[in-house]
């Protein structure tokens, strides 16, 4: 199977035109971000409908290149590397045209192993009652009001 890579527009999957200099970009670039602990990556398939054919919220199909470790970052893991059409294959998807969609996520609160819900919503929409099977109701708030100070006092920007 002879695949081709095109990055495509996150909100509406439409292909980008790129010149033919620039098809030797495609294939691989660089996310600006590490992986941590609390990092995980979702995958997702599509076909050209926009209709959704699989989804993996755990999705842990890639090498760490070079032994990807960050030095003194905590044992963040700085390079990986994803081959979509092996993804794909491995699915069962060998024929035809799909459209292979990745997100890199990193828990802010709460843990793989420990997992927070949603128990109340307020009725302007503006705050939410978490609760966990595992964490205290003290380490909840303690981990919101870091996140919160983390937001209110770094560059952190959600795109």
């Amino acid at each position: 199977m002879a695949a081709e890579i095109v990055q495509i527009d996150t909100q509406d999957f439409t292909s980008q035109t790129y010149g033919g200099q620039d098809t030797n970009l495609i294939s691989s670039f660089e996310v600006n971000t590490s992986l941590s602990s609390s990092s995980y990556i979702e995958y997702f398939v599509y076909d050209n409908n926009q209709n959704i054919l699989s989804t993996d919220y755990n999705f842990n199909q890639y090498t760490v290149q070079n032994n990807g470790q960050s030095a003194g970052l905590n044992n963040t893991i700085s390079q990986i590397i994803i081959d979509p059409e092996k993804s794909l294959t491995d699915l069962g998807y060998s024929q035809g045209e799909y459209i292979t969609y990745f997100n890199f996520f990193d828990k802010q609160i709460g843990s793989n192993l420990q997992q927070l819900y949603i128990t109340e919503i307020s009725s302007d929409r503006t705050e939410i009652r978490l609760d966990s099977t595992d964490l205290t109701e003290f380490d909840i708030v303690d981990q919101a009001t870091k996140f919160i100070s983390f937001k209110e006092n770094s560059n952190y920007h959600q795109i």
